[in-house]
């Protein structure tokens, strides 16, 4: 029998749910100032009062299994009366909050009292519909009764009016549970390693716990954890897969690999879930109903849209919704939302996922699912989440908010002002240097969240635009709050001058307690990437402990593809770069002479990259060169890419920064790209705040520079050494320039495969081994020169 498990709000908001689609205020403050309003009223009933009394209620209609959970804000003993009591707090003006005004709050109370009666059977029930108006604070309350037949009546009418979504989703189910039994691996065989991943991804989802998966770049993650992750699906072990990334090429991978298995005969339903700004279909974004047509109606073209959709394909991306949205004048993005409820696998940013701000509460909140979470590029999450969990504040940004806002508006204008004094003061006493404390100063606090308020009355009766500086303030202080709410002693709050700025700044310097938790409300972790050298170290950003699942593979390629070489006697460190810039420059040029193709040179950053471009092209002006520049747009980023695409008859070089969009997620196989040179070891910048995370390290673990700066560095070299082995045919070289490539707390972080590398000291050995090398790249390293040859005594 098919089982539909949903909440009772989720079921009276998708029937009853009508009209515009409204803009969301600061949801967790009016949740958090509703639970107290809630408590207040609940302690102060006269009668005997049952709070938050939970149900859950089970009915088979046409062999559909409806089990309806739900938690009603009060059951009120009255002398013989029973009373459901429904508390809704609310900004409608006190005189306009009409008793039928809101059905679906109706429809939530009449399933509770519902559930009630058939637990303690009687014939009548009342209902009392409380509501609390915010700025007034006054209550108003609405009292019905109801009989036993009337609320069953109007229950399997509400169950009926669902019933044509879930025959949907039986069906669907059906025929994706057939296809998936008799669905097997999309080529003809696993390449070395991949059965191994399968194999520990099915297990760790079976067995319902966390698996750190590293897998060399080319060995195909993709696959080996979607697969698996199906086959789940279809063994009921799972409800839903969830596949998130940092970058929006990796999303790709994960949806030629679903068309891979589709082809194989897979009937499933994805969707992926893009950025609200990318999704939007108007010139300039406002989500005001009465401006935006796509949110004008909304909810009341919304079901025959997402039905017509749903029955028409099974894929929905970008593109195809944005078309869709606008032939049906529906928000594509709050379509694409709706629709994620009915697909099996969603794709998307690491965000929707476990940022507080916009993750997707109906799947974490509100479903109680079996959830797979597939997180690739893993190595990412630990900067992502730093960022999630890092917010701002800024004294420019008050000020100009306070310039926006009329003089009549006199409330909000006071707390702008407050606001802004503190920010003015705290930077006069700062003398606008970098600060560090444990705790925010209280009165700064006091004075952004006395904002909140007024500014979202504000808000509501003016007609903005997203860019508007009011605008952008208030969401600012929303996240800044939100996230001051989760801070505990993995946080410090910063202040510093920044240009002509003066910014506060609530730091994270560890998030692993925070995405745990959004683990611990999956069944199934599968955290999988190139780089997770060292694995504790992932392990103690990621989950907080060692005690995960952990496979590490070998690359699945010949190691006499690739030819690595380590140059040691050359220091990249700041204070040298100048002075071995000429040799870098020599040795560069050695390493892509001994072969016509396609060559990506990194450095730790733009002005290195920079110095190095000015000079080789300086000293080698009959070599192409390509630079990646800060800021480029998808246009010039494909145009790049697309040059190493080129059949060549010459050298191409391209400067490239290491952890930017080419030191990763690229995939240029064969001749595409035959070489990569990493300049220096990636460390991080020498920063305050990377001098504050190795002090915090330090202390929690005695592992301070290593978590700071070298396994971070180590990292992002990694990832662009991945970028030259793709596939069993490609053939490369590799080129590590610094003399701490040899020591060893960085040789320890290279990996298995690398470690045929041999030593070069000069340019000329460099170029005898290569020449070696592109003769015979199948002659094993040891073979390619003399010991003096290969930097033992050049």
């Amino acid at each position: 029998m098919f089982k539909i498990t949903c909440s009772v709000r989720t079921l009276v908001e998708f029937v009853y749910l009508c009209g515009d689609l409204v803009r969301p205020f600061h949801d967790v403050q009016r949740a958090q100032e509703g639970a107290k309003i809630h408590r207040l009223l609940q302690r102060s009933s006269k009668d005997h009062y049952e709070a938050e009394v939970a149900f859950r209620h089970t009915t088979i209609l046409d062999d559909i299994c409806f089990e309806v959970e739900g938690r009603a804000d009060g059951v009120i003993h009255r002398n013989d009366e029973i009373i459901i009591d429904e508390i809704k707090t609310t900004d409608v003006p006190y005189d306009e909050i009409m008793e039928d005004g809101m059905p679906v709050h109706w429809a939530q109370a009449k399933c509770y009292a519902y559930f009630y009666c058939v637990k303690h059977p009687r014939d009548t029930i009342l209902i009392s519909l409380t509501y609390y108006q915010m700025a007034e604070a006054r209550t108003k309350i609405f009292e019905k009764a109801f009989t036993f037949a009337q609320l069953e009546t109007f229950y399997f009418d509400l169950l009926k009016q669902y019933q044509k979504w879930a025959l949907f989703a039986k069906q669907h189910k059906q025929v994706r549970q057939i296809s998936i039994k008799t669905l097997t691996f999309p080529f003809a065989q696993y390449r070395s390693g991949q059965r191994d991943l399968a194999v520990a991804t099915y297990k760790t989802i079976l067995d319902q716990k966390v698996l750190f998966a590293q897998a060399p770049t080319g060995i195909g993650k993709t696959i080996s954890t979607l697969f698996p992750a199906v086959k789940a699906l279809g063994e009921d072990k799972a409800d839903r897969i969830f596949y998130v990334s940092a970058k929006t090429l990796t999303q790709k991978v994960a949806v030629d690999a679903l068309d891979k298995m589709r082809i194989q005969g897979l009937q499933i339903k994805s969707i992926v879930i893009a950025a609200k700004d990318k999704c939007c279909l108007m010139e300039e974004k406002n989500c005001d109903p009465e401006i935006c047509p796509y949110a004008k109606g909304y909810y009341d073209r919304l079901h025959e849209a997402m039905y017509a959709l749903l029955t028409q394909s099974d894929h929905y991306e970008l593109e195809g919704l944005r078309a869709f949205g606008k032939a049906w004048q529906l928000c594509p993005f709050e379509l694409s939302l709706d629709l994620s409820l009915y697909c099996d696998v969603i794709i998307g940013d690491y965000n929707y996922v476990f940022d507080p701000q916009v993750y997707l509460k109906r799947f974490f909140q509100e479903q109680k699912e079996r959830i797979v979470l597939l997180v690739d590029e893993a190595h990412n999450l630990v900067d992502r989440a730093r960022m999630m969990f890092t917010k701002r504040l800024s004294k420019k940004m008050i000020q100009s908010a306070y310039a926006s806002v009329p003089k009549a508006k006199r409330k909000l204008r006071k707390a702008l002002a407050l606001c802004k004094e503190e920010m003015e003061q705290l930077e006069q006493e700062r003398e606008g240097r970098f600060h560090s404390e444990w705790e925010i100063r209280e009165s700064l606090q006091a004075s952004y969240e006395a904002v909140i308020e007024p500014g979202e009355h504000y808000l509501k009766e003016t007609p903005l635009s997203n860019d508007d500086a009011f605008t952008t303030l208030y969401f600012e202080l929303l996240a800044f709050k939100r996230i001051q709410e989760l801070a505990d002693d993995h946080f410090i709050y910063l202040s510093e001058k920044e240009d002509d700025d003066f910014i506060y700044e609530i730091f994270c310097l560890d998030p692993s307690s925070l995405l745990k938790k959004r683990m611990d409300e999956v069944c199934a972790t599968i955290l999988f990437s190139a780089t997770l050298t060292p694995v504790s170290y992932f392990e103690q950003l990621l989950v907080g402990h060692n005690e995960n699942r952990k496979l590490m593979l070998r690359s699945p390629f010949p190691s006499e593809h690739l030819y690595i070489a380590i140059q040691d006697c050359i220091s990249t460190r700041y204070k040298d770069r100048l002075h071995t810039s000429a040799a870098i420059a020599e040795l560069i040029f050695s390493a892509i002479s001994m072969k016509t193709g396609n060559y990506m040179v990194f450095f730790p950053s733009y002005q290195y990259l920079q110095i190095l471009y000015d000079l080789f092209r300086e000293l080698y002006p009959q070599i192409p060169l390509l630079k990646q520049e800060s800021g480029m747009t998808e246009t010039e980023k494909t145009a790049f890419l697309a040059r190493f695409m080129e059949n060549r008859e010459k050298t191409l070089l391209g400067f490239c920064v290491l952890g930017g969009m080419y030191g990763e997620g690229i995939d240029l196989q064969s001749d595409a790209l035959i070489g990569c040179i990493i300049v220096g070891v990636g460390l991080p910048q020498v920063s305050e705040r990377q001098e504050l995370l190795k002090e915090y390290f330090d202390d929690t673990m005695e592992m301070g520079f290593a978590y700071a700066y070298i396994c971070p560095g180590m990292s992002k070299v990694l990832q662009a050494c991945g970028r030259v082995i793709r596939s069993e045919q490609d053939q490369g070289l590799l080129l590590l320039i610094d003399d701490r490539y040899r020591l060893p707390q960085w040789n320890a972080l290279l990996p298995a495969h690398y470690r045929h590398y041999q030593v070069v000291h000069s340019p000329i050995a460099l170029m005898k081994q290569l020449k070696r090398f592109w003769a015979d790249p199948l002659l094993p390293a040891h073979k390619l020169g003399t010991e003096k040859e290969r930097g033992n005594g050049d």
